[in-house]
């Protein structure tokens, strides 16, 4: 009868690493490419790959991609862009939204500082206000506020005047207050141009 030293059987020795699982390694702790990179040029899955670098006790990468140290050539050219003229401007030449291009502004702005210097663009250039002066004065001036309180009761009353005189419901009650105020103290024809629609002129007060 056999003892179970006998019955036992062998332990199977590691199998010997081969060249091509050598230097798939050697790429796999040194270089920047990616474990799907390195996986398709020594002809292998990438978990084949992470199964190698486990029996070799070397460290494992992080999953997911890497984050890049610099944007890549069209980035580069929008941020250029985006130095230079507005978000909506370079958006518009590129097909993108400028939040997109805002986006990518923030993301690389420490790298484009350092490449291109600061972004220095005024709130007038990113709103596209020109600085021109008025050439005509206005028709008026307001040079006293007016303000005062009315009951519910009070402002429906104000509110059918107005709409009797041709406004309807389009002005708001600081407005229709103000038609009729203007009306009952012999303004009844003023400046109505300025109110859009072109409403009928005001009658009396």
């Amino acid at each position: 009868m056999l003892n179970s030293a006998q019955t036992r059987r062998p332990r199977r020795s590691r199998k010997p690493i081969h060249d091509r699982q050598m230097k798939a390694m050697k790429m796999y702790l040194e270089s920047n490419a990616t474990s799907k990179q390195i996986a398709k040029r020594f002809g292998v899955s990438p978990s084949t790959l992470t199964c190698w670098a486990k029996n070799l006790g070397a460290v494992l990468r992080i999953r997911g991609s890497r984050r890049r140290e610099e944007p890549n050539s069209f980035q580069k050219q929008i941020l250029r862009r985006a130095w230079c003229h507005t978000y909506e401007t370079v958006g518009r030449r590129h097909g993108m939204k400028k939040q997109s291009i805002g986006r990518l502004v923030k993301r690389w702005r420490t790298w484009a500082e350092h490449k291109f210097g600061p972004r220095l663009l005024s709130q007038r250039q990113k709103a596209g206000v020109a600085s021109a002066p008025r050439t005509t004065p206005k028709p008026y001036a307001k040079g006293v506020v007016v303000c005062f309180r009315l009951t519910p009761q009070q402002t429906e009353q104000v509110r059918e005047v107005a709409s009797a005189w041709g406004f309807g419901n389009r002005l708001s009650n600081g407005v229709a207050c103000r038609v009729v105020l203007l009306s009952a103290v012999g303004l009844g024809k003023f400046e109505l141009s300025g109110f859009r629609g072109n409403p009928h002129q005001t009658g009396g007060g």
